[in-house]
């Protein structure tokens, strides 16, 4: 049987103790965008406490706002990693059948020098790798859609930039 799930970032504006009850009576999973209310450094007590007593299954968009982990700058690249580090760790603790992550940003700078921005994102790849394999929760890299400043865009080139890793793509 399939299972239909459910995911928004807006929904990051609702506590999630208004919203899982709701959630989970229409939906048999949630891809939970962890920001905002719904950072899981915020949430996981409340989740660890409910999906104990719920048959229900967990997804989880890693930070998106603000996180560029194909950064130039080595200070917001590594915070960006930090994030998304921490984040499939709190997953993985909470039983989550899979981890989002996007594969950063494109800005006018490094535009100039795809390239580069290409070997970022797989250093930044495999360490998601690294941790993914660690903490026991898949996590896909996400192709993104055909915006300027997105990179990606390619499912091809997503694939390039995960092989040999233990990561899927979602496409």
């Amino acid at each position: 049987m399939n299972t239909i799930a459910v995911s928004s970032p807006s929904f990051s504006h609702v506590p999630v103790e208004r919203l899982a009850p709701k959630i989970f009576s229409e939906f048999g999973a949630w891809e939970i965008v962890a920001e905002h209310r719904h950072h899981l450094s915020k949430i996981q007590i409340y989740l660890r406490e409910y999906l104990g007593s719920h048959d229900v299954e967990l997804q989880v968009h890693a930070p998106l706002s603000d996180i560029n982990i194909a950064s130039f700058s080595d200070r917001v690249r590594e915070a960006s990693l930090s994030d998304v580090l921490e984040t499939i760790r709190m997953a993985g603790e909470l039983g989550a059948k899979c981890v989002t992550v996007h594969p950063g940003l494109v800005s006018p700078s490094s535009s100039l020098d795809l390239d580069r921005v290409r070997a970022l994102v797989r250093e930044s790849v495999l360490k998601v790798s690294y941790a993914s394999e660690e903490h026991g929760v898949p996590v896909a890299i996400e192709n993104m859609p055909r915006i300027r400043w997105l990179i990606f865009r390619d499912p091809d080139e997503l694939l390039k930039v995960i092989e040999g890793t233990g990561l899927g793509a979602l496409t």
